[in-house]
């Protein structure tokens, strides 16, 4: 994973400079303003793989989704408390 910086007057002529070197699956990390104008932080999009690959060779679990339960694993719901129950 190599991280690229753009800098330009406006955000659209660095991110039209992104899409030009990195493609346009380009994936924007960091974004700030500077003293000559905007500083973008960006990888290419097909860096993710990469990373989200778990060392066997197959994809790790989409970022954002919990994997599956366990067979043993206890399993929890939400129950309702009745009000007398609660001590504080």
């Amino acid at each position: 994973m190599k991280l690229h910086k753009f800098f330009g007057l406006t955000s659209r002529s660095v991110l039209d400079q992104v899409r030009a070197e990195l493609g346009p699956d380009a994936m924007i990390v960091a974004n700030r303003s500077v003293a000559d104008g905007i500083e973008i932080t960006a990888l290419r999009g097909d860096a993710m793989n990469g990373m989200l690959d778990d060392g066997a060779g197959r994809p790790a679990a989409a970022p954002g989704r919990a994997p599956a339960p366990r067979a043993d694993a206890e399993t929890w719901a939400p129950r309702r408390v009745d009000p007398s129950e609660v001590t504080w």
